[in-house]
């Protein structure tokens, strides 16, 4: 069992979120209750009356996201770095990422620092690119440049060649990500505890390449024959030229999520996606 011992979080959230100022000032009076430090920067805490360390060089025990699943994405990166677990607290649209609401926060407080939960170990992606790594919790996409113009792909799966496709968009997504950009382009759900790679064309203009699921182990080789954008969990990276190359596989990394009760994740996709 994960042992906290720094007696601080670090906290992720978006100023500008609706709600996230009256999150952020509940949050910290809970902490300022319990002894709790916090970190934080800058850019997510635009409160002045609110004290907090840098994350960046602090020890912390968990991370905290306060927001949508956008900001879950966010706070994956420090989870992920860090080695901590992450907690996540809804106040977006949909939330599908997150633990908790709100005003559960204390109690949610009280059962992580008592080791009254379960760690839900989360693959996440890794791709390579001019020297820098990149991870991701969702999934790496591979996007045409232009609204006019047309993507054309060809895809590799541990050096098996698995098609050519014209397409707007690929996205090659992670267990978690299965229920985010890849199940709006048509891509399967994948159950709870099943960690694979879920290669998804986005609008294809053949019906001949449907979606795959390849090993988890598996390096997936993408090159954009047209050029093309690459993104991560969203994050545009750089364009791509004519005839590069990219590759995704599992990262060595993973991101621990904070499970407080367990989840239906058929149920969840109901109630957020319908």
């Amino acid at each position: 069992m994960y042992a906290p011992k720094n007696n601080k979080i670090g906290l992720i959230c978006k100023p500008s979120k609706g709600g996230a100022s009256l999150g952020l000032e509940k949050i910290s009076m809970v902490l300022s209750k319990h002894n709790i430090g916090l970190a934080s920067s800058p850019k997510y805490i635009s409160n002045p009356l609110v004290v907090f360390a840098d994350i960046e060089k602090s020890d912390i025990d968990f991370v905290v996201a306060v927001g949508g699943d956008g900001t879950m994405l966010m706070a994956s990166k420090y989870s992920s770095n860090k080695g901590v677990p992450l907690l996540g607290i809804n106040m977006g649209r949909i939330g599908f990422l997150s633990e908790i609401e709100i005003d559960n926060f204390e109690t949610a407080l009280i059962k992580m620092y008592s080791g009254d939960y379960v760690l839900n170990k989360r693959m996440m992606l890794n791709s390579v690119d001019s020297g820098k790594s990149f991870n991701s919790l969702n999934d790496f996409t591979v996007y045409k440049s232009s609204f006019t113009e047309i993507l054309d792909l060809g895809i590799e799966i541990d050096g098996i060649y698995a098609g050519r496709v014209f397409c707007d968009g690929l996205v090659v997504s992670s267990p978690t990500g299965s229920t985010a950009y890849s199940i709006s382009a048509g891509g399967p759900v994948i159950a709870p505890g099943l960690d694979v790679i879920i290669i998804t064309p986005i609008c294809p203009h053949s019906l001949a390449f449907r979606p795959i699921v390849a090993s988890a182990d598996a390096i997936i080789n993408l090159t954009v024959y047209s050029g093309g954008s690459f993104a991560a969990d969203g994050t545009f990276i750089r364009e791509l030229k004519e005839n590069e190359m990219i590759s995704v596989k599992k990262s060595e990394y993973t991101c621990d999520f904070i499970e407080l009760s367990k989840k239906n994740i058929y149920s969840l996709i109901r109630d957020k996606l319908t």
